[in-house]
């Protein structure tokens, strides 16, 4: 095909957190990616069966955001973060953010994307500039689904009381605006001891 473009480093292993791109066309009319097929499952579609399991979980909390911190140093906001974007791969024990569709350059004046709960306000309202910390709170609300069943589409309070461990983790999060919410860094350092494993 014309103006494929295979991608580089395709033989390097990249973050297990993300799928790697195998080749592009940036046509402006007619652009794609191809893309590995992703691994595990959704979030939405395990979640219908099962919890994830105790020990899963503190393996889900950390490759989500490793893979926040790996979109942030690439200066990308995905800005779709959702249990359907959000894949667990029971065999290799590791999260695949995946669905890439309304990714950004952090930055960009944001546009109207991305729907309630899941979506920072800020972000639905297409006000401001994109920031990695968009993606921040939409990966906050999918790990408290994750880790405590809350039906967070439902549209109930949020009980993190009832979570204080979650609680410290998350602290933040949901602050008025992205500029006062914890970065993907911050995150991560909560919950390794203040390094950052990649």
């Amino acid at each position: 095909m014309a103006g494929v473009r295979i991608a580089q480093g395709t033989d390097a292993p990249g973050p297990v957190e993300l799928p790697r791109l195998i080749g592009y066309h940036d046509d402006p009319v007619r652009p794609f990616a191809l893309m590995e097929p992703y691994r595990g499952e959704p979030l939405s579609t395990l979640l219908h069966r099962r919890q994830l399991f105790e020990e899963e979980q503190p393996l889900f909390r950390l490759g989500l955001f490793r893979a926040l911190y790996v979109m942030r140093s690439l200066g990308l906001v995905h800005r779709d973060i959702r249990p359907t974007n959000v894949r667990w791969d029971e065999a290799h024990q590791s999260v695949q953010l995946c669905g890439f569709t309304c990714a950004t350059v952090d930055g960009t004046p944001r546009a109207p994307v991305g729907q309630g709960p899941w979506a920072s306000h800020e972000q639905r309202d297409g006000v401001g500039r994109s920031d990695h910390r968009d993606d921040v709170w939409s990966a906050a609300l999918v790990l408290v689904q994750a880790l405590t069943g809350h039906d967070v589409a439902g549209g109930n309070r949020l009980a993190l009381e009832d979570h204080p461990d979650l609680a410290v983790v998350l602290r933040g999060v949901f602050g008025g605006s992205a500029l006062q919410r914890p970065g993907a860094d911050v995150l991560l350092g909560r919950v390794t001891g203040g390094t950052c494993p990649m």
